[in-house]
């Protein structure tokens, strides 16, 4: 059986959503640990956000997610495939929350990243309209709902109505 996972994957924080058991299983900081020239990831979330201006030369304290956006690949997957393995999660089915003025190069990279992660299939959706599901807002209702999506990297500002 897929474990359905909704992934806020966030400028300064990222949420996972685990639907199956109706609770948000990460809620941590959009950092990581790397080590040295290969990047490998050590340490994620609040556990990385902690070894701020602690590490030994060898170490690199980054944020992978700017606006967002992907700024690197490599440390986006071993953070979010950390979260994962946190969380003992295979077999995954995941809709990820994108900002609706990203390109498709963007999209394709975050989509990427998830697929790289562990996630079988893996759905794209807009923020705003992510946010509004979220709040229990019947988007298919041919009345307009305005909702206001304030990250640390963006901010979105839209009305959903119909679907869209």
């Amino acid at each position: 059986m897929a474990i359905d996972l909704g992934i806020d994957f966030g400028t300064s924080s990222t949420q996972i959503y685990n639907a199956n058991e109706e609770k948000i299983i990460v809620d941590e900081p959009t950092v990581a640990v790397t080590r040295g020239e290969s990047r490998e990831v050590i340490a994620v979330g609040t556990e990385a956000l902690d070894m701020l201006g602690k590490t030994a030369d060898s170490l690199s304290v980054l944020n992978p997610v700017k606006d967002g956006g992907i700024t690197n690949f490599d440390v986006a997957v071993g953070l979010l495939k950390k979260f994962l393995d946190k969380n003992l999660i295979s077999k995954i089915r995941a809709a990820v929350s994108v900002p609706s003025g990203i390109g498709d190069v963007e999209k394709r990279a975050i989509e990427e990243v998830v697929i790289s992660a562990g996630a079988k299939e893996v759905y794209l959706i807009e923020s705003p309209l992510a946010g509004a599901i979220g709040a229990g807002v019947d988007i298919n209702e041919p009345k307009g709902y305005v909702i206001v999506d304030v990250g640390a990297g963006t901010t979105e500002v839209a009305v959903v109505s119909l679907g869209g």
